[in-house]
């Protein structure tokens, strides 16, 4: 699970109006009476959440899980992963009593989109849109890391896009652009206005079950 960032404050000051976030995150679970209570786990036991997330086009999305334990004072983060038809989840194990929170964020990835879309295009051998497309790559690589936090190391990114940025064998500077590594490391610094967040669920977590 990953420290703290820019999309991982469990309560962001998001600008813009629902209309403008086009993913939707419902049915969370689990949940008591939609989030208005806790719902109850002990220390070391597995809690598996789920949400259906969608969006609407086809477009891939990012979607984290944002947990805050119990006692700290900054979110943690993981990716949830896709289970098919819309449903997606994650689990998580709290390593000490007290009450938690956690909250799903999700996003269009738009840097994954235009790396799927530029090897759509080194499959059917359009080479003539190559140079194009890593132009349009390149600006919406440094738009995301311009939203990073100080003192978030972007460096190792800065590096990979110059690799391909430079003149040099073209085919070697897409296959370096297409590496699905460094793009899920720069789509965590999506644009906040379009980032939508479910409801913050708490989680009391006990050291032990209560006897009945």
């Amino acid at each position: 699970m990953d420290k703290k960032r820019p999309t991982e404050s469990l309560s962001p000051d998001l600008p813009l109006s629902e209309g403008r976030r086009r993913v939707r995150v419902e049915r969370v679970s689990p949940s008591v009476d939609g989030g208005r209570y806790p719902v109850k786990r002990i220390v070391g036991e597995p809690l598996d959440i789920e949400a259906d997330i969608f969006a609407d086009g086809h477009e891939p999305l990012r979607v984290l899980l944002m947990v805050r334990d119990p006692g700290a004072s900054d979110p943690k983060s993981q990716a949830m992963v896709s289970a098919g038809n819309d449903l997606w989840r994650a689990r998580v194990i709290f390593p000490c009593s007290g009450m938690a929170e956690f909250r799903i964020s999700a996003w269009v990835d738009e840097v994954a989109h235009w790396q799927d879309g530029l090897g759509k295009k080194v499959r059917s051998g359009q080479r003539e849109d190559f140079e194009t497309e890593l132009r349009e790559g390149a600006d919406i690589v440094r738009r995301h890391l311009a939203r990073a936090e100080k003192g978030h190391p972007v460096g190792p990114l800065l590096h990979w896009l110059s690799l391909w940025e430079r003149e040099g064998d073209l085919d070697q500077r897409v296959a370096l652009a297409l590496d699905p590594r460094r793009g899920e490391e720069a789509a965590v610094f999506p644009d906040p206005r379009f980032v939508s967040l479910s409801e913050i669920f708490r989680v009391h977590v006990e050291r032990e079950r209560a006897l009945r």
